[in-house]
């Protein structure tokens, strides 16, 4: 079904009208948006008027005319003279003519108190000096900050999410950015690919930044990842952070590296131990014995007793796959697939079950392995049970899960030579 907002063909229009139209049809966030927003607070924004892709007062003109007459992406003025004069870019680029254009439109139509915004959605595009700059992103907070209370700012932040989902699987986005990280979708209304991916993107920038992760854990924030986030046919999007392991390896695959995963049912920060370890890494944790690796994890699980602390009802978890792989870009077979609570491998107080051959057979099947074999270490935090999985908190617990691991990144990097 066509969504309410999908009315004009440019994806800039398209949001332009989205925002505006929330606006028009909820006069309390008419009012605040002057105000919080624009800094240009009316006393009266019930009596405020809105124009959007025509002139004010004026009729309605197709996209072409649009361009051709010049006219301002949207107004909001009185009958006084105020005006607050919109021009709105994604990805296109604005121009001091066009601009310059617009402001003796604004003069020609009688506003003798107007303000200029341009709304955009790069912060390194060009600073105009008489038009403030608003950016999308912010924008989006704004709405998602006002969603509790006014359905319009829910509809309007809904589809800043699906247009921004629907231009990045086109490849139209670029660096240019409609909303900001807040958090993750519990998919309530069912898991979605676009969705996620889009999360798993903003999520994957915020955490680049991490300045704990790259202190505690060597995170390489110059390394930009996967090339392209696949998996539409799957139910998870994953992507990871590189690690500077100091050995000289080909790709990331040669050493440990941080996964995110973004799944129907909830969100992991897993460390990963491929199956291409590179063998330096790999002996130096052979070295360490079944005893020693386990003395390892046990470290990490002490270490993620405050994480479990504030979030009771994310799980430490340990992993391991065998695959098959078809062809190079093909869904894997998997073969073997063993994953546990890693509290059941030690005698703690925690109800799980003491079952230490599921740590056992991880450990022996890596010593020994004979396949394509990687197992994982980390938390998975399951969406109907981990609370702060849905705000801009998650960004932390996802650190901490990581910075907890650090007893076996450090052993993997550890050697005799």
């Amino acid at each position: 079904m066509r969504n309410i907002f999908d009315h004009y063909s440019q994806a800039e229009n398209q949001l332009t009208h989205a925002l505006f139209t929330a606006l028009d049809n909820d006069r309390n966030l008419l009012g605040t948006f002057v105000d919080e927003i624009c800094g240009s607070a009316h006393p009266k924004p019930q009596d405020l008027h809105l124009s959007v892709q025509r002139y004010p007062f004026s009729n309605h003109y197709d996209e072409t005319e649009i361009e051709d007459r010049n006219i301002p992406d949207a107004w909001i003025f009185d009958d006084e003279g105020f005006a607050l004069v919109f021009e709105a870019k994604i990805t296109a680029v604005l121009t001091q003519t066009q601009l310059t254009g617009h402001e003796r439109v604004s003069a020609k139509q009688g506003f003798d108190k107007t303000t200029f915004f341009t709304i955009v959605a790069d912060s390194s595009t060009k600073v105009f000096s008489s038009w403030s700059e608003l950016q999308w992103s912010n924008i989006y907070l704004w709405l998602r900050g006002k969603s509790n209370r006014s359905t319009w700012a829910k509809h309007a932040s809904e589809y800043f999410e699906i247009l921004e989902a629907r231009m990045i699987e086109q490849g139209k986005l670029g660096s240019a950015e409609i909303t900001a990280f807040d958090g993750f979708s519990p998919h309530e209304d069912g898991y979605s690919y676009l969705v996620a991916k889009s999360e798993l993107r903003k999520a994957m920038k915020e955490l680049r930044k991490d300045k704990d992760l790259v202190e505690a854990l060597g995170m390489d924030p110059t390394n930009l990842g996967r090339g392209a986030i696949t998996g539409k046919s799957e139910q998870g999007v994953w992507d990871y952070l590189a690690l500077n392991g100091g050995f000289d390896t080909a790709n990331f695959t040669d050493f440990m590296h941080l996964t995110l995963g973004v799944n129907f049912d909830g969100v992991e920060a897993m460390v990963t131990v491929p199956n291409g370890l590179a063998t330096k890494p790999k002996n130096a944790l052979k070295s360490f014995g079944l005893d020693g690796f386990r003395t390892i994890c046990f470290e990490i699980l002490e270490n993620l007793r405050p994480l479990l602390e504030n979030e009771p009802n994310a799980i430490p978890t340990m992993r391991s796959f065998q695959r098959r792989y078809p062809s190079q870009r093909s869904v894997p077979f998997l073969d073997a697939v063993l994953e546990f609570d890693l509290r059941t491998a030690f005698n703690t107080d925690h109800p799980a079950k003491h079952q230490p051959q599921w740590f056992d057979a991880l450990y022996d099947a890596f010593a020994n392995k004979r396949s394509n074999y990687q197992f994982q270490i980390g938390v998975v935090f399951k969406h109907n049970n981990c609370e702060n999985m849905k705000s801009t908190n998650s960004l932390k617990f996802l650190a901490t899960s990581w910075i907890a691991c650090e007893p076996l990144i450090s052993a993997a990097i550890s050697s005799d030579d």
